[in-house]
């Protein structure tokens, strides 16, 4: 006879676009970094007053303003922590400290964009959590 035995699933469905060499590579789920990725093999990017929003959940949105003179050399990250991480240094070009936010937000639906001093979206990274289970499994 068959054994049943419920279980959970949890999985992350994550989406991201990018329109030139920068991309929204990662967005911690615990709320504590973003990060962004230059992923030409010769192209450095000037990521200066760019503008970083994050909504959580249809919550308000959260933005970050990057700072005058930060470039992102190619093949390289900028991690943005939010000044709560435990592991949070301002270290130019390859880390910065939101200082105005403990987190980016935690949540299961997440949407994060990356705007250019024009107001131009250049990337976004949409992230999910879904939750499932199966009542029943058969084993042997």
């Amino acid at each position: 006879m068959p054994q049943i035995r419920p279980y959970s699933l949890l999985s992350f469905e994550t989406t991201m676009f990018s329109f030139i060499l920068i991309s929204v590579e990662d967005c911690a789920p615990d709320g504590k970094c973003i990060t962004l990725e230059n992923t030409s093999i010769d192209k450095d990017v000037d990521v200066s007053n760019w503008i970083l929003k994050r909504r959580v959940e249809g919550s308000s949105e959260l933005a970050y303003t990057i700072p005058f003179g930060l470039t992102i050399k190619h093949g390289n990250e900028l991690k943005i922590f939010a000044r709560s991480a435990q592991n949070a240094h301002h270290r130019p070009p390859a880390q910065v400290v939101n200082d105005k936010l403990d987190s980016w937000g935690m949540g299961t639906e997440c949407e994060t964009k990356l705007f250019n001093e024009q107001g131009e979206e250049k990337a976004s990274h949409s992230q999910k959590i879904v939750f499932g289970s199966e009542s029943t499994r058969n084993l042997p």
